[in-house]
């Protein structure tokens, strides 16, 4: 257990979406941009007239806008939740608005909830409505979006979550939504009634 480290990857629809914008809009940022930039310093160097505080300032706008964009996808890049003894790392484009929430110490977890966005208490359990809400110990909050890991490192995913978390900051519903993912992994091994005749 002490070397311990499961990695579960955490699919969202979003992030995917604007990294391959990125990714198709790379020979505009990655390469017009910087070139245009060359090209018009050398130039500048033989002209006058010109002034060079516009100069610079259009300059570093352009450079600024690829260095954003590279920054970005990069950022977007990274889908892994690793979760170690140490506790958790979550996907840079999770936290980037979160100071120093990258990596999440145990201790550092106040809470952790499961929170559906739909009111019906019959749905309420469905997969594509619920959300892992870790509640830090600065106030701060990180929601996971259940859908976007698969059923199979999900499970992986509460189980090491059972392991390393006190019991007293864990929502007892992770429990129902563990066996619910339990009694839908034995469905799908289960033989139907065909695959039994056929064998």
């Amino acid at each position: 257990m002490a070397n311990f480290e499961l990695i579960v990857r955490y699919n969202s629809p979003v992030a995917e979406f604007t990294r391959n914008i990125l990714l198709l809009a790379l020979p505009i940022w990655g390469v017009a941009i910087p070139t245009v930039c060359i090209f018009v310093c050398i130039y500048m160097l033989g002209q006058s007239g010109y002034s060079p505080t516009l100069i610079i300032s259009s300059i570093g706008l352009l450079i600024g806008i690829s260095l954003a964009c590279l920054f970005a996808c990069i950022t977007l890049m990274d889908t892994r939740i690793i979760v170690s003894k140490n506790g958790l790392r979550l996907p840079p484009f999770l936290t980037l608005f979160s100071a120093n929430c990258n990596e999440i110490p145990w201790a550092k977890i106040s809470s952790l909830k499961l929170q559906s966005s739909l009111a019906s208490e019959q749905s309420r359990m469905q997969i594509s409505a619920l959300e892992l809400i870790f509640k830090l110990a600065d106030k701060d909050e990180i929601a996971l979006g259940v859908q976007n890991i698969d059923e199979g490192d999900l499970e992986k995913f509460l189980l090491a979550l059972n392991v390393w978390l006190p019991e007293t900051i864990r929502d007892p519903k992770l429990e129902a939504l563990r066996g619910k993912l339990n009694t839908r992994f034995t469905e799908d091994q289960t033989p139907s009634y065909t695959q039994i005749w056929q064998d």
